[in-house]
């Protein structure tokens, strides 16, 4: 494989001033056959007999991943971000065929083939740099302690749910620092899944808000969630092809960065596409901390780099900015803006604050924790609960509240741990991968404050894009 636009030393370190997420070359089972999958799959969902991706969408990515992990482990990468990228949306097709319904077996194929690594992990750890693994087996310690707890307290089904959706982005990114593969090629690996990711689910986002497809609709009304929106034309806060807003808004958020820090052929439809899907999520959070990584992909690059980035970034604003200003897009956006600079008639802004003002005292005075599975929705029901019984304490809307009211006084530890895995990932500029993929992570963690972004397919941008700027942070200071 080449990489565009890049020079590697001998021993495989990266030092150009940008990189390219591009293969030369396709393999058959590394790219052809995990796309055609998804293309059959998708022929299938269209179909009458859509109502079948419930019991076949799973086992066969799952299949897929196990097949690439043993045959093609690079491109196992890739594809599952893939996967955490479309199944929400494969789901939505298997209901509108079926009927919703809250827990759907097309949404276990993300934890399926993530849980896959599993298998690559408990032959390869002892590869890993103890250095960079220690930060990540800390957290897998309060999650221990906190399926035991949660299994006590809020059941075994929530608490083995929680346990997964927390566990499984940092196993996934265990796998990548302790697999043996070259640790350029995992990270081109995974940046061209983002790169082109970022293209399809940005073109898809702009159809979405525009036209809204029939099964994006059902979902929407059989969901009931007030805060996407009306299932109606122009009037939904854009998901794309994720669960919601705001895990669409972190994949176009880090799509964006890779696109502008590298040399990748479609990166400007990946960039402009995007941005576009980061504005229509109406997500002022993702917006805020994907400019606070913008500043550090700045500030981790040299001159040369800073004026590439620089004439990128405005190359895609100034398309941007009258596509979107003489166009249907301009009203939703802009009135989303206005709500920055008028706080006191914000409604989402002075209910966080109240969350703060009222959960804050309970969250942090808990000194054993409830324990997983007693927050998010699907969790809440399987642990018994009634759904009009189900509130702010199962839908937190800060993860530093939710991580101690969870965990309780390990939730200390347990931030330590977090903290310490972007210490010790502290990228080298000479490095392109490393700064692409800790800016990505840098985007993620102000997330913090406005939600979970450790979990699912928030967690999936995060503990992996740390441990690639880890492993790509040079080879002497292991």
């Amino acid at each position: 494989m080449v990489a565009e636009g890049m020079m590697a030393t001998g021993e495989g370190e990266p030092h150009a001033d940008t990189v390219a997420p591009e293969e030369v070359e396709s393999p058959m089972l590394g790219v052809i056959v995990p796309a055609g999958l998804f293309v059959v799959l998708l022929l299938l969902g269209l179909s009458p007999l859509g109502r079948a991706l419930n019991y076949i969408f799973t086992p066969a990515v799952a299949a897929m991943g196990l097949a690439l992990l043993y045959m093609r482990p690079v491109s196992y990468l890739g594809f599952t971000m893939w996967v955490w990228m479309l199944t929400p949306f494969y789901r939505r097709l298997a209901d509108v065929h079926g009927g919703y319904t809250d827990a759907s077996l097309v949404m276990l194929a993300p934890i399926a083939v993530t849980a896959c690594c599993s298998l690559s992990l408990a032959k390869n750890f002892r590869n890993g740099s103890p250095k960079a693994l220690w930060p990540y087996v800390g957290l897998i310690a309060v999650l221990i302690y906190g399926f035991f707890s949660g299994a006590l307290q809020n059941g075994l089904p929530a608490a083995t749910l929680a346990v997964l959706n927390w566990a499984l982005p940092i196993l996934f990114a265990l796998h990548i620092l302790t697999a043996p593969e070259d640790a350029d090629e995992k990270a081109r690996q995974i940046m061209l899944a983002m790169v082109w990711g970022g293209l399809v689910i940005g073109i898809y986002g702009l159809t979405q808000y525009l036209i809204l497809p029939a099964w994006d609709a059902e979902w929407m009304r059989g969901s009931a969630l007030e805060s996407i929106g009306a299932p109606i034309p122009r009037m939904v806060r854009v998901f794309s092809t994720l669960n919601s807003p705001g895990p669409y808004a972190q994949f176009v958020s880090a799509s964006a960065l890779i696109a502008i820090a590298t040399r990748s052929r479609i990166r400007w439809g990946s960039i402009v596409f995007s941005l576009i899907g980061l504005l229509l999520s109406l997500v002022r959070a993702a917006w805020g901390s994907w400019a606070i990584a913008l500043v550090m992909l700045f500030f981790w690059s040299n001159v040369r780099q800073k004026a590439a980035f620089a004439a990128t970034a405005l190359a895609a604003i100034l398309v941007i900015t009258p596509a979107i200003a003489f166009s249907p897009l301009g009203e939703t956006i802009s009135a989303r803006f206005a709500t920055l600079s008028n706080a006191s008639s914000d409604t989402s802004y002075l209910e966080r604050v109240d969350l703060y003002r009222r959960f804050s005292s309970t969250a942090l005075s808990s000194i054993a924790g409830v324990g997983l599975g007693r927050t998010g929705v699907i969790s809440a029901r399987l642990s018994g609960q009634n759904p009009g019984a189900i509130d702010a304490t199962n839908n937190i809307d800060s993860g530093v509240l939710e991580i101690f009211y969870t965990f309780g006084l390990l939730g200390a530890v347990f931030l330590v741990m977090f903290g310490a895995i972007y210490v010790t990932s502290w990228p080298d500029r000479s490095n392109p991968y490393g700064v692409a993929a800790m800016v990505v992570a840098v985007s993620c963690g102000p997330l913090l404050f406005f939600g979970n972004p450790l979990t699912g397919a928030s967690g999936i941008l995060l503990y992996p894009f740390v441990a690639l700027a880890r492993l790509n942070r040079g080879r002497t200071d292991d």
